[in-house]
C-alpha cells in the first residue's frame, strides 16, 4: 500500500511514507515515538472496541481522532 500512495503523498510534501509490519498498534505497543497534528503523543486512536483490543497500554487509548 505504502508504494501505491507514495507518489501520490509526496506531491503533498511527504518525505517518508512506510507500511508499518504490524500497524500503528504494534509501533505504539513497542513504545515508538507518535505525532499527531498536535505534534507528539503517547496516544492512539483504537477506532473501535475490537481494534482496542490489539493495544498492549489500554489507557493510551485517545477516542478522540487527532
Amino acid at each position: 500500500m505504502a508504494r501505491r500512495i507514495q507518489a501520490v503523498m509526496a506531491a503533498d510534501g511527504a518525505t517518508g511514507v512506510l507500511n508499518l509490519r504490524g500497524g500503528i498498534f504494534a509501533w505504539h505497543n513497542a513504545g515508538l515515538p507518535l505525532v499527531n497534528t498536535g505534534g507528539a503523543t503517547r496516544y492512539v486512536h483504537p477506532f473501535n472496541a475490537a481494534w482496542g483490543r490489539l493495544l498492549t497500554h489500554r489507557n493510551l487509548a485517545s477516542h478522540v481522532p487527532a
